[in-house]
């Protein structure tokens, strides 16, 4: 009964998972006792890694990118790295002015990985003309796609798309 149990929480992609556990609690980078259970190495699995003692944290990234429909976007992730939050920033201009009053989301995937839409979160509108979001620990650095989708209140909504590198 337990294997099933097993089974089930940790799907299709069992063998992965087992797979990368080991690796993990070989290499030393989980420290578990044989008392601690199953909650236990979930919850130390969830935490962001950490960094490096004195390696600096990845420069922030920014990226412009033009609608098809004559929007001009301007990106920025602070810091560009997946071991930690991400804070997302982005405006939005129309023939040069900042656009207010609209629904901007945006969506995290990463398809060497086949994980599409692996986050998706809505952005604030600030007052400045600004969106922004707090993207929590992405855990995987590599290439992801961001697909920002804009809906003005008045027009139809668009969407631009940004390739990143993400560091660890």
């Amino acid at each position: 009964m337990q294997h099933i149990e097993h089974t089930r929480f940790l799907g299709p992609n069992r063998w992965i998972a087992i797979a990368v556990l080991a690796a993990l609690l070989a290499g030393g980078a989980l420290a578990l006792s044989p008392t601690q259970g199953r909650r236990a190495l979930l919850d130390q699995l969830q935490r962001a890694a950490t960094q490096p003692r004195g390696a600096a944290a990845p420069a922030r990234a920014g990226f412009v990118r033009r609608s098809s429909t004559g929007y001009v976007i301007a990106v920025t992730l602070t810091p560009n790295r997946a071991t930690g939050p991400i804070g997302l920033s982005l405006r939005v201009l129309r023939h040069g002015r900042s656009l207010h009053g609209a629904r901007v989301r945006v969506g995290f995937s990463m398809a060497s990985m086949n994980m599409w839409n692996a986050y998706t979160a809505a952005l604030s509108a600030l007052p400045d003309g600004r969106y922004a979001a707090n993207i929590p620990v992405l855990g995987m650095a590599g290439s992801w796609r961001l697909r920002i989708v804009v809906t003005p209140r008045s027009g139809r909504p668009f969407h631009v798309t940004v390739n990143d590198r993400i560091a660890a």
